[in-house]
C-alpha cells in the first residue's frame, strides 16, 4: 500500500507539471497503462454539450481513434460517462457492445474509468490489453480509479488555466482593436490629407495581421471604375482604373460581402465562374467592404504570398470589424479635402472677380481719360498711374513708336529714364517689333 501512495503522488506530481491540457492528457494515458501494467489507453472528455465524449488522447493504440466522438450510452466509455460507474470487458474483440468506430478494434481485455471532479463526469479513461483477455482485477480498478480523480481535477484546472488564457489573449485582442479604432479615427482629423491617412490605415492594420501586401480599392460609381488609390505589394503592379468585372475586388464589391479567399475558396469561385485570375496569384486573399451610411464605396484587401503566412476567419473578424471606422475616416477625409477645393476655387473665382472689376476699372479710367483729356502726355500719365494704382506695379513704363525707334512718353518708379529704345534692341523692342505680349519672371 505504501509503494502504491508513493506511485500515486509521484503520477499527480507528474501530471500536475504538464504546461498544457493535451500534454497533460498524453501523460494521463501513458501513466494508468503503466500503473496497471498494459501498453495501451486513451483519455475521452466530455464536451460542452454534456452528450457526446470526444477521444482527446491516444497511447499506442493500433489505429488513429483521436477525435473520435461517441455519445453517452455508446460503446464502453460511453456506458462508463453515463453510469459513472468503472467497467471492464474481458474480451473486447468479442464484445457485442462496441461502438461503431471501434468495430474493428483488436482489444483484448479494457478497463475504462470515469474522471469525476464532484460527481460531475469530466471524461473517461480507458486502457487496453493488446494480448490477454479476463477481468482486471479489484486493485486494478482502485488505482486507476484514484488516477482517474486525480487527473479530473488536473484537466479541470488546465481548462480553468487555458479559458483564463484565452480571456487574457482576448482582452488583449480587443483593447488592440479598439486602439486601432481610435487611431483611424485620429487619423482621420490629423492627416495633412488622403495619401497620408491611406500610409496611416495600412500602418495600423499591419500591426492586427500580416498586412505586408495591402491596398485600398475606391469605387466611382458616377464613372463606374475601380480605383486604387493605395497601393502595397511584394508581387503585383497597381492596376489602372477598370470598371467592375472578375477580379476578387470587383466580386466583394459586388456581393457586398467578406470574402476569405483561400486557394479552395478561389479554385471553387473560378470553377462556378464568379472570378477570374488578375494581377499576381496569392496564396490567402482578404477583401472587406468599405460601407458608408448610404453606400458601398470600395474594398479593404491584404493578402499574402507565403505558405507560412496565412490569414484566417479571425483576421476577417476583425478587418470587417476595423472597416465601418476605415469607410468613415476615408468619407471623412475625402468631404474635408473636397471643401478645401471648392474654398480654393471660390477664392479663386472671387480674385478672377476683383480682377475683373479692378481691370474695367482701369478701362474707364483711361476711357474717361481719352475722351475728356486733350493733353496727350495727361492721357499718358493717367495710363500709368491706372496701371500701377490696379495692379500693384512700382515700375510702369509707357513708349510710343516713332519709325524705328521706343519712346518714352511717360514712366512711374524709375530714377532714371531711358528715353529711346531701338526697335531692334532688348524685350521691349523685340514685344513692339512683333506684335506679341512677354512674362519675364
Amino acid at each position: 500500500r505504501t509503494r502504491e501512495l508513493d506511485a500515486l503522488n509521484e503520477i499527480a506530481l507528474a501530471i500536475n507539471s504538464q504546461p498544457d491540457l493535451a500534454t497533460l492528457l498524453d501523460k494521463v494515458v501513458e501513466l494508468a497503462a503503466d500503473l496497471v501494467g498494459v501498453r495501451a489507453g486513451g483519455v475521452y472528455l466530455m464536451l460542452p454539450d454534456r452528450e457526446t465524449l470526444e477521444l482527446a488522447a491516444a497511447y499506442n493504440l493500433m489505429h488513429n481513434y483521436l477525435g473520435t466522438r461517441l455519445k453517452l450510452g455508446e460503446g464502453l466509455s460511453g456506458r462508463v460517462a453515463q453510469s459513472g460507474e468503472a467497467q471492464s470487458i474481458d474480451d473486447y474483440v468479442n464484445w457485442p457492445g462496441r461502438a461503431a468506430p471501434h468495430q474493428d478494434s483488436l482489444f483484448r481485455r479494457v478497463l475504462a474509468v470515469p474522471m469525476k471532479l464532484r460527481d460531475r463526469i469530466v471524461g473517461v479513461i480507458t486502457i487496453n490489453d493488446h494480448e490477454r483477455v479476463g477481468p482486471f482485477d479489484d486493485d486494478d480498478v482502485r488505482l486507476l480509479t484514484l488516477l482517474a480523480e486525480q487527473a479530473a481535477v488536473a484537466v479541470s484546472n488546465a481548462r480553468l488555466y487555458e479559458a483564463a488564457q484565452r480571456d487574457l489573449v482576448e482582452r488583449q485582442r480587443a483593447e488592440q482593436i479598439q486602439s486601432a479604432l481610435h487611431r483611424i479615427s485620429e487619423a482621420a482629423h490629423t492627416a495633412p490629407d488622403l495619401d497620408a491617412l491611406y500610409h496611416s490605415i495600412h500602418t495600423i492594420i499591419d500591426q492586427l495581421m500580416p498586412a505586408r501586401n495591402f491596398y485600398i480599392a475606391l469605387y466611382d460609381e458616377r464613372e463606374n471604375l475601380i480605383y486604387m488609390p493605395y497601393f502595397a505589394d511584394e508581387q503585383d503592379e497597381l492596376d489602372l482604373p477598370a470598371p467592375p468585372g472578375k477580379s476578387l475586388t470587383s466580386y466583394v464589391l459586388r456581393t457586398g460581402q467578406p470574402l476569405l479567399a483561400t486557394p479552395k475558396v478561389f479554385d471553387d469561385l473560378m470553377a462556378r465562374d464568379e472570378v477570374a485570375l488578375v494581377g499576381a496569384n496569392s496564396v490567402d486573399w482578404l477583401g472587406v467592404p468599405l460601407r458608408t451610411q448610404t453606400a458601398t464605396i470600395g474594398v479593404l484587401v491584404v493578402q499574402t504570398y507565403n505558405e507560412r503566412v496565412r490569414l484566417t476567419e479571425e483576421h476577417k473578424r476583425v478587418l470587417t470589424f476595423v472597416s465601418d471606422q476605415v469607410a468613415m475616416a476615408i468619407e471623412r477625409k475625402r468631404a474635408e479635402e473636397a471643401l478645401r477645393r471648392s474654398e480654393r476655387e471660390y477664392r479663386d473665382l472671387y480674385a478672377a472677380a476683383q480682377r475683373q472689376t479692378q481691370e474695367l476699372a482701369l478701362l474707364d479710367r483711361v476711357r474717361n481719360a481719352l475722351t475728356n483729356e486733350l493733353d496727350l502726355s495727361a492721357v499718358f500719365r493717367t495710363v500709368c498711374e491706372a496701371i500701377r494704382q490696379t495692379f500693384g506695379y512700382t515700375l510702369v513704363s509707357l513708349y510710343m513708336l516713332d519709325d524705328q525707334v521706343l519712346r518714352l512718353q511717360h514712366q512711374v518708379g524709375y530714377q532714371k529714364s531711358i528715353w529711346e529704345i531701338p526697335l531692334t534692341t532688348g524685350v521691349i523692342g523685340r514685344v513692339a517689333r512683333t506684335g506679341q505680349p512677354e512674362l519675364i519672371e
